[in-house]
């Protein structure tokens, strides 16, 4: 089973914010002065690349079912992630070079799908800010409107890049320059998040909450911070992909291959199956 996680929960982990330093004086039309505006408010960009390492604790629930989540990532590429739902455990990480996934029943996955691996391409970009360059040939920004979010007017920023056909969407308040929503658009779904709770942690606020939903399987998850460090010494070897045991399956026919029949709906694969000879469970 592939256990589906928000990219606005993971590609960034928790959004950090701090307490406004201005208010705005008037609206702004430069999309790129709004997001100027945003990291000089969230502590400037110097202080936010210098915030290597993160690594966070959480109540974590999905579609009815609850559990914990950890998470560890060393800017701009590295990242690991445990998921335990108690009936269904999901390991995700990332060394910079492999993307890969251990499931509940220990098989590992590597990362091989070319979208997947183009937006993984183009998150590392965002993290070292590319998207701020007006020249950049990856990005294309533009602000779109000022709209209401949980009662906050926000200007609402496109930021698209070709080079993965994705299209992300940034609400930042009008009066504080904090992020409360990120939508991920993708040719196939949908990621909303919205973010809540600021605490400071080391003089940066960080979203201890984020409510996430996925369109439109409308699939929710909720992240729940409980702990969260910055700047901690994290072993490069927790990145890399574990050893990938012996198979634990046959094929009933003999042979090394079988047809089977399955459904794809947003990345995720439905198969009948029997169990307990009971068919087309």
């Amino acid at each position: 089973m592939r256990t589906m996680v928000a990219a606005g929960a993971l590609a960034a982990a928790f959004i950090v914010c701090v307490a406004p330093q201005a208010q705005a004086a008037s609206e702004l039309t430069d999309p790129y002065e709004i997001l100027r505006e945003h990291y000089e408010a969230v502590g400037g960009l110097d202080a936010l690349k210098a915030q290597e390492s993160l690594h966070f604790v959480a109540d974590f629930s999905l579609s009815g079912l609850s559990g914990t989540m950890e998470h560890w990532e060393v800017r701009p590429d590295r990242k690991r992630t445990e998921l335990d739902l108690q009936v269904i455990s999901v390991t995700m990480g990332d060394n910079g070079t492999t993307a890969w996934e251990l499931d509940s029943n220990g098989k590992l996955r590597t990362e091989q799908e070319p979208n997947v691996l183009a937006r993984r391409a183009v998150a590392k970009k965002v993290a070292l800010f590319e998207h701020l360059d007006p020249a950049s040939t990856v990005f294309e920004v533009k602000l779109l409107s000022i709209r209401e979010i949980e009662g906050r007017d926000c200007y609402v920023i496109r930021i698209t890049s070709a080079e993965d056909n994705a299209e992300r969407v940034w609400f930042i308040g009008t009066d504080d320059f904090l992020m409360w929503r990120a939508e991920e658009n993708l040719p196939d779904e949908q990621h909303q998040t919205n973010f809540s709770d600021f605490r400071e942690v080391n003089g940066v606020l960080h979203a201890f909450r984020q409510d996430v939903e996925i369109l439109p399987l409308g699939q929710k998850q909720t992240i729940t911070a409980t702990m969260l460090e910055t700047n901690l010494e994290v072993d490069p070897a927790l990145f890399d992909p574990p050893a990938e045991e012996a198979d634990d399956y046959t094929f009933t026919q003999g042979g090394d291959s079988a047809e089977v029949t399955f459904e794809y709906i947003s990345n995720h694969i439905f198969v009948r199956v029997a169990l307990d000879g009971v068919d087309g469970l």
